[in-house]
């Protein structure tokens, strides 16, 4: 993640949270489909790009740094597809992923059907 992003700090319920902008996410996004991925993730990228772009306010920038190369998270949270609630195998639930190392590297599940 480049030194020259912005973040936003909002308060949110009694809190400070640091939130990415919508440009930043964007750019996120971008730099996720053009990289080498592992290929095991939790959850398609398309759909946690989806997630990112369907609810950006959720997209901030985590206290919690990665174990592989020490860089901050990026948390969102992240709600599977439409299809995959009306077929009663949706997810959703706070994602963590590697802006540098380019990994999902935990997710919480809240809500299943």
């Amino acid at each position: 993640m480049s030194n020259s992003w912005k973040f936003v700090l909002k308060k949110s319920q009694n809190r400070h949270i640091i939130i990415m902008e919508m440009k930043q996410i964007e750019t996120l996004i971008e730099e996720l489909r053009n990289s080498e991925k592992p290929e095991e993730v939790f959850f398609p990228w398309e759909d946690v790009f989806a997630s990112m772009m369907k609810s950006p306010e959720k997209v901030s920038l985590s206290s919690k740094t990665c174990p592989d190369c020490g860089e901050r998270l990026i948390q969102l949270y992240f709600s599977s597809p439409d299809w995959t609630w009306r077929e009663l195998c949706g997810r959703a639930g706070d994602m963590l992923i590697c802006p540098k190392c380019h990994e999902q590297k935990d997710f919480f599940l809240r809500i299943m059907n």
